[in-house]
């Protein structure tokens, strides 16, 4: 046999797969996590990996380079939240200023047209800030009619706050 003269054709023996896709079940290419993360594919759900925020559903990467779950103190409006950190049904309510579903995110309890927690005033239609009652009372409303909550008789426009703190009628004597 005269290995200079035969001919050889190669067989391949595995095939090679096409470039990396966000569908293969194998982290590869740019992704940070497995089949997520990058610039290429979806962001990435709790405990895979990633190098940035961006890389995260939650938005959280931690130290360790895993998307973290949403919590109430990751400075990242996420999860339920409503505003970064505040608001929806499991964080404390949201400052003035952040964003609101209803008045129940709110500290003021009051969220504005656009969707933003506005700040108390006597005409927002809610007891909040330093009223007394609702928009009356307190150091910065008009006085309370009969009925409104009060601390004292400066309050209520009758002049008397009862023991159970509702502005009353005037006393006849």
């Amino acid at each position: 046999m005269n290995l200079a003269n035969d001919q050889f054709r190669l067989v391949p023996t595995s095939t090679c797969s096409d470039a990396p896709t966000c569908n293969d079940t194998v982290k590869n290419g740019q992704e940070t996590g497995k089949d997520c993360g990058g610039p290429d594919c979806p962001q990435c759900p709790t405990g895979e990996g990633c190098n940035t925020g961006a890389d995260c559903i939650s938005g959280v990467c931690n130290a360790t380079h895993l998307c973290a779950a949403p919590t109430c103190n990751d400075t990242v409006k996420n999860g339920q939240e409503t505003g970064k950190d505040c608001g929806g049904p499991d964080c404390p309510q949201c400052p003035t200023g952040e964003g609101c579903n209803t008045g129940a995110d709110c500290i003021s309890g009051v969220c504005n047209a656009t969707h933003l927690c506005a700040a108390p005033t006597c005409n927002d239609t809610v007891k909040n800030g330093q009223e007394t009652g609702k928009d009356c009372g307190g150091s910065d409303c008009p006085q309370c009619p009969t009925g409104e909550g009060c601390n004292t008789g400066a309050d209520c426009i009758s002049g008397v706050c009862n023991a159970t703190h509702l502005c009353a009628g005037e006393y006849f004597n």
